[in-house]
């Protein structure tokens, strides 16, 4: 099985960086089980998540969701900063009935888009907002001052969401288009039986392109996403009280003991351990 990181471990509800490369590095495709909001200050970047690539320009606040497998694909020697903000779903869904602060992700993928460019008002509210959370230091109810700052970051990016000048940034054109249907596909059918020769049967597509063209156009091969896919729908299946047999079955897997060895193999420990 093709390996994809999961990088990063959120124990609180969230975490914030102002990072900095000052060579060009690469970076390579991984996926988290929480929630990410980038925000670039500067650098020459394509960000690519699930397929699709956009490119970026300072100040474009870019949305991943739990599970979503995405890269930054820095063009050049130039600065590459940014605001990273990784945020738990827990905490993201506490204050639903106040405020549903997942809405800005849920419109990003209604959009077809992980990218957002802001108008100028909102974008310099939301830029001020996230640099004082960065800048928020121990001190008398040092908690709940990031706690307030954070919350009114997450007010500002969802209400600039409805803001009719905010964009959503087009994926730039890939060289073969057929294989955004089939990326909508496998993430809209984990539990249902696929393998290549029915997606290459469903989409007319021969078995060797449809691979060729998905790797090419993904940088994965097309097993190796839907394993990938599927063990991190068990694991939210798992956190929502299914047994592992459920989750297992429900998350598209047909043999129990490939599961679990796949499961061991990706988080280190057996479904229940890893919970």
């Amino acid at each position: 099985m093709e390996q994809y990181e999961k990088r990063g471990y959120l124990r609180d509800d969230y975490r914030i960086f102002h990072l900095t490369d000052r060579a060009r590095r690469s970076f390579a495709f991984h996926y988290h089980d929480f929630y990410k909001v980038l925000v670039l200050l500067q650098g020459r970047v394509n960000y690519c998540v699930e397929g699709r690539s956009f490119s970026l320009e300072p100040n474009d606040v870019v949305l991943i969701s739990e599970g979503e497998l995405h890269h930054p694909e820095v063009l050049d020697d130039s600065p590459y900063e940014r605001i990273i903000l990784y945020l738990s779903p827990e905490f993201l869904r506490r204050y639903q009935e106040e405020a549903d602060l997942l809405h800005c992700f849920r419109e990003a993928r209604e959009h077809g888009s992980n990218v957002l460019r802001l108008p100028e008002g909102e974008r310099s509210r939301l830029l001020q907002a996230v640099q004082e959370l960065v800048r928020v230091s121990e001190g008398f109810g040092g908690v709940l001052y990031r706690r307030a700052k954070l919350l009114e970051f997450l007010i500002l990016l969802n209400r600039a969401v409805t803001d009719r000048d905010t964009r959503y940034i087009p994926q730039q054109p890939q060289s073969d288009g057929r294989i955004m249907p089939v990326l909508q596909y496998i993430n809209q059918n984990l539990s249902q039986p696929m393998t290549v020769e029915s997606l290459s049967q469903q989409f007319y597509i021969s078995r060797y392109h449809l691979m060729h063209l998905f790797r090419s156009e993904t940088g994965y091969t097309l097993l190796g996403y839907i394993t990938e896919k599927r063990l991190h729908l068990s694991r939210q299946l798992l956190r929502q009280g299914r047994s592992v047999t459920q989750a297992c079955y429900e998350a598209g897997f047909t043999n129990y003991s490939s599961f679990l060895r796949a499961f061991k193999k990706r988080y280190g420990a057996l479904p229940r351990q890893a919970e």
